[in-house]
């Protein structure tokens, strides 16, 4: 992970690209690569799981992404939503390597949508998610943009929980995702499965809701401690401004 990381960042410093992107996948330890996106010197968002993805905003320029082993599915969306190349493949001894990609986030087809917004955190971009077919099946695709901005601290994460409900009554799937630092602009993509109703309505629910999580400290007297747990904090409910919870949006692949 060290390796990896410090060729990343060099190249960053050597291609003259401002932003780096680290993918957290299930088989990475996610605390050693929040750390790595802590000290290096390239301004870093890491991000996680494989159902997210972090992009710049279109015309932001260029980025370099360090992609875990297993986040085969952060390729495929990168590849779906921005222009890639394949840089390099830091190897990990006796397991499959990283991978490191130059990438230019695609323009958006459509203009954004401002009155979609939750009002506290996530502007809706597109009224219609995008389908994205895969070996794991068929998947929904909404592209949010991210309007605040957060920096990094140590061991705190920016946490998003959103529910797709494809009807009324239907059961919610539920996507999670986490940053290590929040740039105002950049894109969140956020892919939930596909439901399979033929007669589901056309249009779909959005939910969710943001929190940070933070070292756990206690104070006793003039000493603060601080412990391996963490806390959950501004824990809150995404509502648009005149106070909605939900958001409503087209099935994928209807217009």
């Amino acid at each position: 992970v060290w390796n990896a990381t410090q060729r990343a960042d060099q190249l960053a410093q050597e291609n003259h690209v401002s932003r780096l992107f680290i993918s957290i996948d299930d088989n990475n330890i996610r605390p050693v690569m929040t750390y790595m996106g802590e000290i290096i010197k390239t301004p870093t968002t890491v991000f996680g799981y494989t159902s997210c993805l972090v992009l710049p905003a279109p015309g932001a320029g260029p980025a370099i992404y360090l992609v875990g082993p297993y986040a085969d599915k952060t390729v495929a969306l990168l590849r779906q939503f921005a222009s890639v190349s394949l840089l390099g493949e830091p190897q990990r001894l006796g397991l499959k390597p990283f991978r490191m990609y130059l990438v230019k986030p695609l323009a958006l087809a459509q203009a954004p949508i401002p009155i979609r917004n939750f009002s506290n955190g996530l502007g809706l971009l597109d009224s219609t998610p995008q389908i994205m077919v895969g070996s794991n099946g068929t998947t929904e695709v909404t592209r949010w943009r991210i309007q605040r901005n957060a920096p990094i601290a140590p061991r705190t994460l920016y946490n998003y929980l959103l529910n797709l409900i494809p009807s009324t009554g239907a059961e919610a799937t539920t996507t999670a995702c986490l940053m290590n630092s929040l740039h105002m602009g950049d894109q969140l993509l956020v892919t939930f499965h596909a439901p399979t109703n033929p007669s589901a309505k056309s249009q779909q629910v959005l939910t969710g809701l943001t929190y940070d999580t933070v070292p756990d400290t206690h104070i006793f007297g003039p000493v603060t401690t601080t412990s391996f747990a963490t806390s959950i904090v501004h824990l809150h409910l995404l509502s648009t401004s005149n106070g909605e919870l939900k958001l409503a949006v087209n099935k994928a692949g209807l217009r």
